[in-house]
């Protein structure tokens, strides 16, 4: 049984820290939106010393993975059903297009594509259209609305 590598583009969602459960095992997990007509999230895992693969990846980046799917049995002693587990394992990240900083936030964002604003049917600025994480605001915003 061989093991092919895959590769899919998406966009970051969330990069997590890297936990180390043993002197010989470390695992980051990174989640991924792809497709655009019918958006999917998955995530992945990158284990040991892939997980420093992730180390310059920030929330809106575009990347191309390279990853492996696995896949495990398990039967509980109980007598509950079966499962099958899977798993998407990243070996390989290469950067397509880095996050543009927010200037309201520490948050980033990733700019895709463009509209073009026309007045009076004149094109006047091209507009992108900013994906990503939604921006929240390092402080609680202060107002006089009572509620």
């Amino acid at each position: 049984m061989d093991n092919k590598t895959f590769e899919i583009t998406g966009t970051v969602l969330h990069v997590g820290e890297t936990h180390k459960f043993s002197e010989k095992f470390q695992k980051r997990i990174l989640e991924l939106e792809t497709g655009s007509d019918w958006p999917q999230i998955n995530e992945f895992q990158f284990t040991n010393n892939r997980t420093a693969a992730l180390d310059d990846v920030i929330e809106g980046d575009v990347i191309n993975i390279k990853f492996q799917l696995r896949g495990r049995e398990w039967i509980p002693t109980d007598g509950r059903p079966r499962r099958v587990f899977n798993e998407l394992n990243g070996s390989s990240v290469e950067m397509i297009t880095k996050a543009n900083p927010v200037q309201h936030g520490e948050a980033y964002q990733t700019v895709r594509g463009g509209v073009t604003v026309e007045i009076e049917g004149e094109p006047v600025e091209e507009k992108h259209l900013v994906t990503g994480p939604p921006l929240e605001p390092k402080e609680p915003i202060k107002d006089d609305i009572p509620f």
